[in-house]
């Protein structure tokens, strides 16, 4: 089957995502494509094919920001910045607009297409569809040496945005796929353990295809690392990531300002949060050199908004900034949090302080950080694994701060270790005026436009 009209003018307008949910439409017979969209057929060539994989990437980059920020809201690590949700960051504005993100309350089948979390779902479905076209694309028409490296390159993203869809979003999310030069095939619902195990079959392809290639052979590594944690499968995810250089870096160039102004994307929507819901780590007063902030002009009046410092390596208030993917100093925390659940007390400290020795915090030129010590070591039992544990998410936390990471862990927490939901995320009332309580809620909804795909009946779970 050949490609219809309106699956080549998704591709073509860079909105490759799955049928109704993306709201593109089929074109018939022989209408003309929209004035200014490029002819389908040019991407029928090596640099055509070249050019989906670019877009494939920069669809991918134009998300982050937006999953960041959601995902942070969900967390302890921002809140809404016209609400003030937490200590030290109170809100003068007489009527605050609550953020349902930052305040947990996220029912079912009460969005559309632009409500909370809802083009963060959209956005990763377009960028899984655009790697299935580039990926075919690059297989069909460009047969340069380095075509395999670049195809494995795309599907450890392809894993990647798999992760981030099983980290945010409820248990059910379907890997429907926009086949390259056939039609949609649509899937049922998939769980979370099933999304993680997908994940990691695209980062192994990855791994096969990179060939010589350190950088992506890394890359799979600690994204399947990654996937492997989310799994409870710790010994292996500390065996896939044994052999990544403790300096590598895999990162993508990332926009933190608007479209079309040069308001700075937390600026807007977020500030960063500070002991949010009793709970949550001191992300402000903490002082921790990974995780600085600044003051800056809120788009509200008399409200104080802070932003991370971490310039100009992680964030940047102008322009583009280099966002970390997966790195050196994630691989070791792996191997650390896996030596914990081996028993291997020594080799756990070990680990954490060996990166506080050399990895240089981000953004800043502070190296190296007090030497922890155990706070297990003059306990017991229970009581000696729970403060090992918090040390080890709250490393975590600091060095893998305002990269995705943190609703992916508050989950595994819930998932792997026992903790309660009310644990681990923002709970009790809500300090902004007028807000009452948080929710009890700790995932996204899939938005309703996905019920165009006959097979989905909606979240199989809303819990952790």
């Amino acid at each position: 089957m050949t490609m219809t009209r309106m699956q080549q003018w998704c591709t073509v307008m860079g909105l490759v995502a799955l049928g109704e949910v993306m709201g593109c439409h089929e074109l018939t017979g022989s209408q003309a494509l929209p004035a200014g969209t490029q002819n389908p057929a040019f991407y029928d060539t090596p640099s055509g094919a070249l050019s989906m994989r670019n877009a494939a990437i920069a669809n991918l980059e134009y998300e982050i920001p937006r999953y960041i920020t959601d995902t942070g809201l969900l967390t302890d690590e921002l809140e809404s910045s016209q609400t003030g949700a937490s200590p030290g960051v109170s809100s003068t504005i007489p009527f605050p607009v609550g953020g349902s993100l930052d305040e947990r309350i996220l029912p079912e089948l009460t969005t559309g297409g632009s409500g909370p979390a809802d083009l963060d779902y959209l956005g990763l479905q377009a960028v899984r569809g655009g790697v299935l076209q580039a990926l075919g694309a690059l297989a069909a028409y460009d047969t340069a040496a380095n075509v395999p490296t670049l195809r494995g390159e795309l599907y450890a993203l392809d894993g990647y945005a798999e992760i981030l869809l099983a980290d945010f979003f409820c248990s059910g999310v379907p890997l429907s796929t926009l086949d390259f030069q056939g039609d949609y095939t649509y899937h049922a619902s998939s769980n979370t353990t099933q999304i993680y195990q997908d994940a990691i079959t695209r980062e192994d392809s990855a791994l096969t295809l990179a060939g010589a290639n350190d950088t992506i052979q890394a890359l799979a590594s600690v994204l399947k690392g990654r996937a492997l944690l989310d799994l409870g499968e710790y010994a292996q995810a500390a065996q896939a990531v044994a052999s990544v250089p403790d300096g590598f870096q895999s990162r993508l160039d990332v926009q933190w300002t608007q479209s079309g102004s040069s308001t700075f994307t937390l600026n807007k929507f977020a500030t960063v949060s500070n002991l949010e819901g009793s709970n949550g780590l001191p992300f402000l007063a903490g002082g921790d050199p990974r995780t600085p902030t600044m003051v800056t002009e809120s788009v509200e009046p008399n409200l104080e908004i802070y932003i991370p410092l971490t310039f100009p390596l992680k964030y940047n208030l102008t322009g583009y900034s280099h966002f970390t993917v997966a790195d050196g100093i994630e691989a070791q925390l792996i191997q650390a949090e896996a030596a914990l659940q081996l028993g291997d007390v020594p080799i756990w400290l070990t680990r954490l302080n060996q990166l506080r020795k050399t990895a240089t915090v981000p953004g800043q030129t502070v190296t190296p950080l007090d030497t922890l010590t155990d706070p297990g070591a003059s306990l017991t039992g229970s009581a000696a694994d729970s403060a090992r544990l918090a040390l080890t998410f709250q490393e975590r936390a600091y060095w893998l701060f305002l990269t995705g990471h943190r609703q992916g862990d508050l989950r595994r927490l819930v998932r792997e270790y026992g903790r309660s939901e009310a644990q681990v995320y923002p709970v009790g009332p809500y300090l902004a005026p007028g807000q009452g309580t948080y929710g009890t809620d700790v995932t996204a909804p899939i938005p309703a436009g996905e019920y165009a795909n006959p097979l989905f009946h909606g979240c199989l779970d809303r819990g952790a």
